[in-house]
C-alpha cells in the first residue's frame, strides 16, 4: 500500500530530523558523532522511501550523500575540498573548519555585481550534454574602485573553473593580464595584471566560468528534489551562501564587510519558476525549453544574502497590512497549506514591523519549501516543511 505524497514526504522528512536529534544526544560525545548521526539518519530515511518508491515505475532515486547523479561522478575538472572542510552531516560545522583568518588583501571594493547563471539539471522540455549534468555556466562583471596601489586583484572562489578573464579600464581599455592564480588553501583567485594600477582607478573585471550544483549540505549552488503524486522525481536547484559560500556560485569579495549590488539574470528550464531577492518580472522564452530571466537589482548588502532558486513551484499570494506582496511557495500537492501559510507570514510580518517601528524595506517576501532547514535571505525564507492549515473547528473548540 502507497500511502499519499504529502504524508509519506511529512514522515520521512520528520522521521531524519527527529532520528538526528535523537541519536545525537547519546553519539555526540563520541569522535565522529555528528557525522555517524548524519549516515544512520539518512540509512533510515532511505529505507523509508525506499518502501514508497520501489513500487513505482519510473522513480529516479535521488542521491543522499551528494559528489555523483545517478551513480556517475560529475565531469568537472576542479579541485574538490578535503573532508575536513566538506563535513555532509553539518555544513555550518564544516564552515567552522575553513581558515576564517585568512583575508582578501584590502586594496579594493567592488559596488556592484552583474550576475548571469544558467544551471543544468534534470527538469522537463530541456536536453544538454551528459557530462554538464549538475553544473552551471557562469559570467560575472563587477566595477572595482582601487584603494591602494596594486597589480593584483585577489576575489574569493572555490570549485569554480574560470575559461576567461578580462579587464578593462573606466574608459574601456583592455588592461593586459599577466597571468592568473588560484590558491584552494586560502579559497582565492588572483588576477595579476602587468601594471600596478592607482588609488582612486576604476576598473571592471569580467570573469566566465563553470561551476558545480552541490548537495545541500556543501551549501553554494545545491539540488534537491521532492517525488510527486506520479512517482516521478522533481529536481530544484537553489542557493545557500552563509556564511561565506558565494564563492562557489562566482568569484567575489566573499566576506560580509563587502557591500555591493546585485544584478542577477538566469537562464532556466521554462517549465519551472525562478526567484530571487527582487520581484521577478516577466520572463523571456529562448526556445529549446529555455527561458532568461533578468531580475530588478537589489538593495546593497552582504553575498551571503543573495539568493535564487528554480524548481517547479506553486504559489499563494497575499497583501498584508503594509501593502508588502508575501508569498507562500511549495511544489505540487500543498496547495492546500499555502493559503494559511502565506497569511500567517504576512500578519507576522506586520506585527514585527509595529514591535519594532521598522517597516519591511523589500517590495515582497518570499516563503520558500525547497529543503535546507531554515533561514532567510534578503526577500526570500524558506523552511524544511509547509505542513499548516486553517482548523476547521470552532475557537470555543480549540
Amino acid at each position: 500500500m502507497i500511502l499519499p505524497l504529502t504524508l509519506i514526504t511529512l514522515v520521512t522528512r520528520m522521521t531524519y530530523h527527529v532520528t538526528t536529534k535523537l541519536i545525537g544526544r547519546s553519539l555526540n560525545a563520541a569522535m565522529g558523532g555528528l557525522r555517524m548521526v548524519d549516515v544512520l539518519a539518512r540509512l533510515l530515511l532511505s529505507l523509508t522511501l525506499f518502501g514508497h518508491v520501489t513500487s513505482a515505475q519510473n522513480v529516479i532515486m535521488p542521491p543522499l550523500f551528494g559528489k555523483s547523479f545517478d551513480g556517475e561522478q560529475l565531469a568537472h575538472p576542479v579541485y574538490i575540498p578535503p573532508e575536513e572542510v566538506t563535513l555532509d552531516s553539518d555544513f555550518h560545522e564544516a564552515a567552522l573548519a575553513y581558515d576564517t583568518t585568512t583575508r582578501l588583501p584590502d586594496v579594493m571594493v567592488v559596488s556592484e555585481y552583474f550576475l548571469k547563471v544558467k544551471p543544468y539539471y534534470p527538469a522537463p522540455g530541456i536536453q544538454y550534454e551528459k557530462e554538464k549534468n549538475m553544473t552551471f555556466e557562469g559570467f560575472v562583471s563587477m566595477p572595482a574602485t582601487i584603494k591602494k596601489p596594486t597589480s593584483v586583484l585577489t576575489l574569493n572562489a572555490l570549485n569554480i573553473v574560470a575559461q576567461k578573464v578580462e579587464v578593462t579600464t573606466f574608459m574601456q581599455k583592455q588592461l593586459k593580464v599577466k597571468e592568473t592564480k588560484y590558491e584552494k588553501e586560502k579559497q582565492q583567485f588572483a588576477i595579476i595584471l602587468d601594471k600596478q594600477l592607482d588609488p582612486g582607478a576604476v576598473i571592471l573585471i569580467s570573469i566566465t566560468y563553470t561551476g558545480l550544483i552541490n548537495h545541500f549540505s556543501e551549501a553554494g549552488f545545491f539540488y534537491t528534489y521532492y517525488i510527486d503524486e506520479k512517482h516521478q522525481t522533481n529536481w530544484m536547484v537553489a542557493t545557500k551562501l552563509e556564511p561565506f559560500h558565494a564563492r562557489k556560485v562566482f568569484p567575489c569579495m566573499d566576506e560580509p564587510i563587502y557591500k555591493a549590488v546585485f544584478h542577477i539574470e538566469l537562464t532556466y528550464p521554462t517549465a519551472h519558476v525562478a526567484l530571487s531577492n527582487m520581484l521577478e518580472p516577466k520572463s523571456t522564452e529562448l526556445g529549446g525549453g529555455w527561458s532568461h530571466i533578468a531580475f530588478p537589482p537589489t538593495q546593497a548588502m552582504s553575498t551571503y544574502l543573495m539568493v535564487f532558486t528554480i524548481g517547479p513551484y506553486v504559489m499563494h499570494s497575499i497583501w498584508n497590512k503594509d501593502g508588502t506582496l508575501v508569498r507562500s511557495v511549495g511544489w505540487t500537492g500543498q496547495e492546500p497549506y499555502l493559503e494559511f501559510a502565506a497569511e500567517t507570514a504576512g500578519e507576522c510580518l506586520h506585527q514585527m514591523g509595529k514591535i519594532s517601528k521598522i517597516k519591511f524595506a523589500m517590495e515582497k517576501c518570499d516563503n520558500d519549501d525547497y529543503g535546507c532547514g531554515g533561514g532567510d535571505k534578503g526577500a526570500v525564507s524558506r523552511d524544511t516543511v509547509v505542513r499548516a492549515e486553517k482548523c476547521p473547528t470552532e475557537i470555543a473548540m480549540r
